[in-house]
């Protein structure tokens, strides 16, 4: 298999698109060149005709990728500085995953098979070709700038309708755009991959009138069923307004104040989404978790330092099925994500806890991340403060106090009395729980929580008979001055919930509101906001101006399926 050697670069190629202006396609392509990092492994054997390779969805494998197999070529000397610069490698194969087990995967020879041999370095997405297919015109920014952002691929050039590249051999990839949608296919013409593509929405001249239809938003990342639409009315929220729809069923979201914009993050079941609030909606990031059986439930987000990293923190779910296929187990396997700008990068995965994050002290910055086990029997189990290490997540008992009944989903820590000591709140089973240390100071009527975001669980994954249980996972009360009086109050939601109560949908939703709770006279008093709305609340945060609630509505009660809504209102004083 002859190839053009391809100099393998030790610095990191994230330089290339900051080098170069920005255009209508740069966003995607940071989808795209984060979609398609290259990975490397290795050969582990052969077994009926095709090869396992070391590596499994931990690495952001999928059924379908590719992977050269690597001749290391010579190196690459500066001439004056005599610094190795890169490897002319070459890939004397291409293999494509077929199957992946824990651990490692099965891969099939597309070409080259007689070279390969056990021991053999294997990268995903590297060193092969690549052809753009469509208008030159409307094409080629787009195709440019994959170039620049995929420097691992062999471009063999633009080409319009069915023209081949030189010589007529079919290029290992092959990339298409379509509508609103860049597509990724293999030599055969098989889907690999697909990203939702929109350039900048035109200017107006002087002269064209502005009209008031909804208009698409873009978004730079993988294949979504609907794009974010800015509304144009037609729904009452009462004394809320729109500011835009999120896709799919929101199970649960997060904001947060990001230096000079309002982040919003939002998990459905399938995948996880970023979004930046200015008056509406623009979708920034959205990536799907490892496998199909994963499913992120809840989001928050996570700055451990005042001008560190920022981070996304993500709960999900994972089944465990018998080889019948019946679901016999579940457990939780949620991950972090760094998010730069526009772009989410999973730094940590397989995590066994409830994730959840805290501004104990009380900048607006959550720097407190906890981890809760999760058992069949208690439902919640231990809770540990995480920390970033260079090896790793690292576990440690909190060196503050939490009742002994605390959950980390539902739950907010800060200080509600305003004696500078931070109290600890958590809602389960319908109550709000307000403690200081491990004393109660206050408790609620049934009244409070009411949330679609649900796990459905075998209580005994070992007895022959299943009994399943579902556990709701409420949205943690926002903390927030309202009022300016200095003492922040603690917005809640609430619901009138029906007796009806379904594996993986969790309660039914009557009514929905935001309660208030102020501490005030030595005692908590209970408030609450103007207005109800017919849909669960997924999400509340608030500023010294304004509430922001994401609202969630479903098809029907036995359907996981629906949409999401972004609310918003000035914000007066509680209702009596």
């Amino acid at each position: 298999m002859n190839r053009v050697g391809k100099i393998t670069l030790m610095a990191a190629t994230g330089l290339f698109l900051t080098v170069f202006p920005r255009i209508a396609s740069a966003g995607v392509v940071e989808t795209v060149r984060e979609d398609l990092r290259p990975v490397s492994g290795y050969v582990v054997m052969q077994q009926e005709g095709e090869y396992l390779v070391d590596l499994d969805a931990r690495h952001g494998l999928r059924v379908g990728d590719l992977l050269s197999v690597v001749t290391k070529g010579p190196e690459v000397i500066h001439p004056v500085t005599k610094e190795v610069l890169g490897r002319l490698d070459e890939a004397k194969a291409v293999l494509q995953v077929t199957q992946m087990k824990s651990g490692f995967s099965f891969a099939r020879p597309l070409s080259g098979s007689a070279n390969i041999a056990k021991g053999d370095i294997v990268r995903r997405f590297a060193h092969l070709t690549a052809a753009f297919q469509g208008p030159a015109g409307p094409s080629r920014p787009l195709y440019e700038e994959l170039q620049r952002g995929l420097p691992e691929l062999e471009w063999q050039g633009l080409f319009s309708g069915g023209e081949q590249p030189g010589g007529g051999a079919k290029a290992d990839l092959v990339f298409t755009l379509e509508k609103n949608e860049l597509r990724m296919n293999d030599r055969e013409g098989h889907p690999l991959r697909s990203w939702a593509y929109a350039e900048a929405v035109r200017q107006p001249a002087q002269s064209e009138p502005v009209l008031s239809t909804p208009v698409s938003v873009p978004e730079p990342a993988g294949k979504d069923r609907s794009p974010v639409l800015w509304t144009a009315g037609g729904v009452d929220f009462g004394p809320y307004a729109s500011l835009g729809e999120l896709p799919d069923r929101v199970l649960m979201s997060a904001f947060i104040r990001d230096r000079d914009r309002l982040l919003l993050a939002a998990a459905d079941g399938e995948r996880v989404r970023v979004f930046s609030v200015a008056g509406g909606l623009r979708q920034l990031a959205v990536t799907r978790m490892r496998g199909d059986a994963v499913s992120p439930l809840a989001v928050a987000w996570w700055r451990p330092g005042k001008t560190g990293p920022l981070y996304l923190v993500v709960t999900a779910w994972e089944e465990i099925s018998q080889s019948s296929g019946q679901v016999m187990q579940t457990q939780l396997s949620s991950a972090i994500y760094d998010f730069s700008g526009e772009s989410l990068r999973q730094v940590a995965v397989d995590l066994r806890y409830f994730l959840g994050t805290f501004d104990r002290e009380g900048d607006g910055l959550p720097e407190t991340l906890l981890g809760q086990e999760f058992n069949t029997r208690s439902e919640y189990g231990r809770t540990f403060v995480l920390k970033m290490e260079p090896s790793g997540v690292a576990a440690g008992k909190p060196d503050f106090e939490l009742p002994r009944e605390y959950t980390v989903p539902g739950s907010t820590l800060g200080d509600l009395t305003g004696d500078g000591k931070p109290e600890t709140a958590y809602v389960r089973n319908g109550i709000l729980w307000i403690y200081s240390g491990d004393r109660r100071i206050y408790q609620s009527s049934k009244d409070m929580g009411g949330s679609i975001c649900t796990l459905t669980y075998n209580v005994n994954p070992d007895a022959k008979d299943t009994r399943f249980s579902v556990l709701s996972l409420e949205v943690p009360p926002f903390r927030q001055d309202i009022d300016g009086d200095g003492v922040a109050e603690l917005l809640v939601v609430a619901a009138d919930t029906g007796i009806l109560n379904l594996p993986g949908i969790g309660p039914g939703v009557k009514k929905s509101w935001v309660n208030v709770l102020k501490f005030q006279g030595g005692m908590f008093k209970k408030g609450r906001l103007p207005g109800e709305l017919d849909d669960p609340i997924q999400g509340i945060w608030a500023d010294e101006k304004q509430v922001y609630l994401v609202v969630s509505r479903t098809t029907s009660s036995l359907s996981k399926k629906g949409s999401s809504s972004l609310l918003t209102r000035p914000l007066g004083n509680p209702a009596p």
